[in-house]
């Protein structure tokens, strides 16, 4: 992925699953964004911020993984396979439907090695769209 240059796909006002492995490069920031969502990585401080919330993590191997769980409610972020994680809510009213997930680098090029991202069904019953 080109740095600035923002890939939008899915629809972050339902619920999703995203498996994100990339290898961040020269990138000072990798971050995943939408309505009431804001996962951002920082190479120079090697931490994951999610909504404001901060935890320390380095790359694995040259990788940093990611694995998020989107509720309306929250949000649920697993790094690097269980060393980190954080979870934060989501204020539900603000979500506007269709808004796309936006995933951008900052500073330089990231090789993305895996980007997956699948609708969940809600536990209330109802298919995702």
């Amino acid at each position: 992925m080109q740095a600035d240059a923002p890939l939008g796909t899915g629809d972050v006002s339902q619920q999703m699953e995203i498996l994100a492995e990339f290898e961040p490069g020269k990138a000072s920031r990798v971050c995943l964004t939408g309505a009431e969502l804001a996962i951002t990585w920082n190479a120079e401080a090697r931490e994951l911020e999610v909504h404001g919330q901060k935890v320390k993590l380095s790359p694995v191997d040259g990788q940093v993984r990611l694995h998020v769980l989107l509720d309306i409610p929250s949000v649920e972020v697993v790094g690097n396979d269980g060393e980190a994680y954080l979870i934060k809510g989501r204020d539900y009213r603000k979500l506007v439907p269709r808004s796309p997930l936006a995933i951008r680098a900052e500073g330089g090029d990231v090789t993305f090695r895996r980007l997956e991202i699948y609708p969940l069904r809600s536990i209330h019953g109802g298919a995702a769209d």
